[in-house]
């Protein structure tokens, strides 16, 4: 019969290592969205100065 020894530092190393992943794969889909948010928001700006509207939101009217 094979003798199996269990290793507590491969065994901490591989948890260590999905936390990894999950962190990493959190942050991926973070950025994602952030991007998507972005890019959402540079296409209603160029939609807003297509149809003539200048200015700064704050500027008085006159």
């Amino acid at each position: 019969m094979v003798v199996i020894s269990f290793n507590p530092a491969g065994y901490e190393f591989e948890a260590g290592m999905v936390v990894l992943r999950k962190s990493f794969k959190a942050a991926m889909g973070a950025l994602a969205d952030e991007v998507a948010v972005a890019r959402q928001e540079a296409v209603d700006y160029k939609h807003t100065v297509d149809e003539g509207a200048s200015g700064s939101v704050n500027a008085p009217r006159g």
